[in-house]
């Protein structure tokens, strides 16, 4: 069986908020040649292929963060989140404690430190710890209100998903 399972977009804040932080350095080029002169554009070419590979990142990630996508194929659950790739065998799930949630500040799943990974307004992509700190969690969180928790079995650690349609997969993890 294969079948794939939409995460959520990010919301419009988390993709401006990128688009800021990656095009930042553009304008603060344009200050420095306003205030020390064209002769800091010493080769001119090099700031020419900053403000592209910028552009052409900015790009990356917002089709990236697109692309979101969790499937179940033969035993495995994959998550394709932006830049980041989790595959986990069904049974290493702990699938009674599996639940979806309301992913708050007060939360003992909440995202607290970002290890590997993206974090924006609404959006957690990647490798974070939670409270406390041992507790791992791989993310792909775009909507924190209908969060899919899975925890692993026997070890701190879980995954947290905001799907489309949390349930059904949910529904197909317990239905094997």
């Amino acid at each position: 069986m294969n079948r794939i399972y939409a995460i959520a977009p990010p919301r419009k804040a988390a993709t401006l908020t990128l688009a800021a932080l990656v095009l930042l350095p553009v304008p603060i080029l344009g200050a420095v040649v306003l205030a020390e002169g064209a002769a800091v554009l010493q080769p001119p070419w090099l700031h020419a292929a900053l403000i592209a590979g910028l552009a052409i990142f900015l790009g990356l990630m917002l089709w990236g963060l697109r692309r979101m996508q969790v499937q179940l194929q033969d035993g495995v659950l994959s998550v394709r989140a932006c830049l980041y790739r989790k595959c986990i065998a069904l049974d290493q799930l702990d699938l009674d404690a599996a639940r979806i949630i309301d992913l708050d500040r007060s939360s003992p799943w909440w995202p607290v430190w970002r290890t590997n990974g993206i974090g924006l307004p609404g959006l957690w992509v990647g490798h974070h710890r939670g409270r406390p700190w041992r507790r791992r969690l791989f993310c792909a969180v775009t909507t924190p209100a209908r969060t899919l928790l899975l925890p692993l079995r026997g070890q701190d650690e879980a995954v947290l998903l905001s799907l489309d349609a949390p349930q059904a997969l949910l529904d197909q993890l317990r239905r094997g």
